[in-house]
């Protein structure tokens, strides 16, 4: 494999913020967030990349999938992973994860007009061993875990019939942000297995390639964090360069 400057594995990541204990990077759409399993793959992931470009990052939680990462993303989402610098900060990062003591917020295209903001409670889980996606259980049913998000909308396209929000949550649960939208009917454009109809390349085409070398299939960011550094204490917020008007023809 060709990791030189500028092949694409040496492009995927680069760093946003960076304190003595830890370090926020930007993961592009379409790279994996941790190791696939065991041998070689055919692309890094985002740890992979990052135990490459930073010595101290292998001797963090080594021989684990995900090594000093603190978070995950789905292999279509973009935006900010959190690395520990060391195994104490990893246990205290993901400490604050568990109390719901990090903020987080998203950026989205979805299906339709939502036209007013939304609060989103549901109880999420898996309702097989090994499903692709989650499932929103009733509270009757003593499954899942309660999950939260707030959605705003941004802007709508009356064009393409979609619109761009806002998601802000404390919680993390796997595929959170696309299982809570497609509850309320608006899932994320091109995300076919939570039931969109439509494709990023019919709704939004400047976004396919918007940070990666390969299509992505939605538009999906993690483009802010708020928590507390488990060194200084001091609270952090760490935010991506506010996008452009998605729906920009120029």
């Amino acid at each position: 494999m060709n990791d030189s400057p500028g092949s694409p594995t040496h492009k995927k990541l680069f760093y946003i913020h960076e304190t003595p204990s830890l370090l926020f990077i930007l993961k592009p759409a379409m790279v994996h967030s941790v190791r696939r399993g065991r041998g070689p793959s055919k692309s890094l992931s985002a740890i992979d990349c990052l135990e490459k470009q930073y010595l101290w990052a292998k001797s963090v939680r080594p021989n684990t999938s995900d090594g000093c990462l603190c978070n995950r993303l789905d292999f279509s989402t973009s935006g900010i992973l959190i690395a520990a610098k060391s195994d104490q900060i990893w246990e205290k990062v993901r400490e604050q994860f568990s109390h719901k003591e990090i903020k987080k917020k998203y950026r989205c295209l979805v299906d339709g007009h939502l036209d007013q903001p939304r609060e989103i409670q549901a109880f999420l889980g898996n309702r097989y061993k090994n499903s692709k996606k989650v499932t929103v259980f009733p509270p009757s049913s003593n499954q899942g875990i309660l999950t939260t998000s707030s959605v705003t909308p941004i802007e709508h396209s009356q064009e393409f019939h979609c619109t761009l929000v806002e998601v802000t949550t404390s919680s993390g649960a796997r595929h959170q942000v696309r299982a809570h939208l497609a509850h309320i009917r608006h899932p994320l454009s091109g995300d076919k297995l939570y039931g969109s109809l439509s494709t990023l390349e019919n709704t939004c085409p400047r976004l396919l390639r918007k940070d990666s070398e390969q299509d992505r299939m939605f538009y999906l960011e993690a483009f802010e964090v708020e928590m507390t550094d488990p060194q200084s204490t001091e609270r952090l917020k760490v935010t991506l360069k506010d996008c452009e008007s998605v729906f920009a023809t120029s």
